[in-house]
């Protein structure tokens, strides 16, 4: 078995190899058949209102992007994420594609990459209803599932096509909980009795 670092990516079958690698983990995409699964994490979202409804629903990725052995120079990643709920078709997200220039253009190389936060939900620009996400009973809860993925496009400096994988992040799965807080209604007071 071959061990993959975080900053590593070694060439697989004699195939072109571009991996992404986030949170520790690693995906490796070839022109031979994958070699690992994983490398997306994303924590589930607890979220409680007043009246059970989202308001926001939001990614900031942090990721780094690794090749080896392709048949051109990489000048440049271009990055689009995808997003699904329960029920709901995918659809890209955010400023599709992203646009990441490699620090240095080569046939082996690898860049680090924080994306700006990125929008889910359609209220703010995103793909999701938020209605979707409601939890319209009093006192109640409402469970969704959020699928998340990225694909990944190599460009040469002349914005030609190296290579494209999708996929290469996710599909990943995280559950969105909202909480619909119980109302109550208090009161107190003094009666002020009296009498003659």
């Amino acid at each position: 078995m071959v061990e993959l670092t975080r900053r590593t990516v070694l060439r697989a079958g004699g195939g072109s190899t571009l991996a992404l690698i986030t949170g520790g983990g690693l995906l490796v995409y070839s022109s031979e058949p994958a070699v690992a699964a994983t490398g997306l994490s994303a924590d589930d979202v607890t979220v409680s209102s007043n009246d059970g409804e989202l308001t926001s629903l939001t990614i900031a990725p942090d990721i780094t992007v690794s090749w080896d052995g392709q048949e051109t120079a990489v000048a440049e990643i271009q990055a689009t994420w995808s997003v699904a709920s329960s029920g709901t078709s995918e659809s890209t997200v955010g400023s599709t594609p992203y646009s990441i220039s490699a620090p240095s253009p080569g046939k082996s190389g690898s860049v680090d990459h924080t994306f700006p936060e990125i929008s889910l939900l359609s209220n703010n620009g995103g793909a999701l209803s938020a209605s979707n996400f409601a939890a319209t009973t009093d006192g109640g809860s409402t469970n969704t599932d959020v699928t998340l993925s990225m694909d990944v496009t190599l460009k040469d400096s002349s914005s030609n096509t190296v290579t494209s994988a999708t996929d290469v992040l996710g599909p990943k799965t995280y559950a969105v909980t909202v909480t619909n807080v119980e109302s109550t209604v208090d009161s107190t007071g003094t009666a002020g009795t009296g009498g003659s």
